[in-house]
């Protein structure tokens, strides 16, 4: 079984980048990448051309080959109020002739911050359940709204809707689990208190307690900071993918293909960068 990973494809990222300076990124971010668009020789753009044509790159990859789904890892569009973005990877999304089994979840731009019921409703209506569970073959694979794991104030309640969903997922089962989300569980080390990259430290605790007593490996793919990387805890390999649209370290766009052969799991990054 093959399936692909992708996360912010983030649509009109690029633009917003096009309005500012190199010096101001350069406070930010130290990425070989990010330097190559060379923003203090472009000119402000409104198009949403280049995470456009990484899309199509990999729509295309997923309808020519017999992947059982995709998934995108939250941050579908820049700015959660912009119709126009949303409207856009929609019909690009709708063009895929296996559009059914393209996977979504929110990131932090997909809702208001902290996530509120308003901003949720707003993902619900557009783009479906923000969590939710998939089965394939004998595997379960579990979609998570992390945003609400990073900060559950105004929606506690889906919160623990999805460590029951996690809870009652494990029950009886012995195989790999796969979980899908946009933050990171964590990013240096399963006790570092909440920064820019992670989840909240006491959902993190009580997800690793569920996971570790798990007989079996727990892949956690996630997006969000736009770079490939992979941190191991346990059971738990906690893997980044690079981004869709604009990269902010120095890896290339790109996306994951993952196969699960005689139940080992293999994982390649795929450059879509021109």
């Amino acid at each position: 079984m093959k399936f692909l990973v992708a996360a912010d494809t983030q649509l009109g990222l690029y633009s917003k980048f096009s309005e500012t300076t190199n010096d101001a990124l350069a406070k930010r971010w130290n990425s070989k990448i990010l330097g190559q668009f060379d923003f203090k020789n472009m000119k402000p753009s409104k198009s949403y051309d280049y995470e456009i044509n990484n899309l199509d790159k990999i729509i295309t990859s997923f309808d020519n080959n017999e992947y059982t789904f995709m998934t995108i890892l939250g941050d579908l569009i820049n700015d959660y109020n912009s119709e126009d973005q949303y409207l856009k990877f929609s019909s690009l999304i709708s063009e895929s002739k296996y559009k059914d089994n393209i996977y979504l979840i929110p990131g932090n731009h997909d809702m208001n911050e902290p996530p509120d019921l308003k901003s949720k409703s707003i993902y619900n209506k557009r783009f479906g359940l923000d969590y939710y569970e998939k089965k394939h073959l004998k595997y379960k694979f579990l979609f998570l709204n992390s945003t609400i794991l990073r900060n559950n104030q105004n929606l506690l309640s889906d919160c623990i809707n999805q460590i029951d969903l996690l809870k009652n997922s494990l029950i009886n089962y012995e195989q790999k689990l796969f979980i899908f989300m946009h933050h990171s569980l964590f990013y240096k080390n399963i006790d570092e208190d909440l920064n820019g990259w992670n989840i909240n430290k006491d959902i993190r605790n009580t997800i690793v307690q569920l996971l570790t007593k798990h007989q079996n490996e727990v892949y956690i793919f996630s997006g969000h900071i736009h770079k490939n990387r992979v941190v191991k805890f346990q059971n738990i390999f906690n893997i980044s993918v690079s981004s869709v649209g604009v990269p902010l370290g120095n890896d290339p766009s790109g996306y994951y293909e993952v196969h699960i052969d005689k139940n080992k799991v293999y994982y390649k990054f795929i450059n879509i960068a021109d």
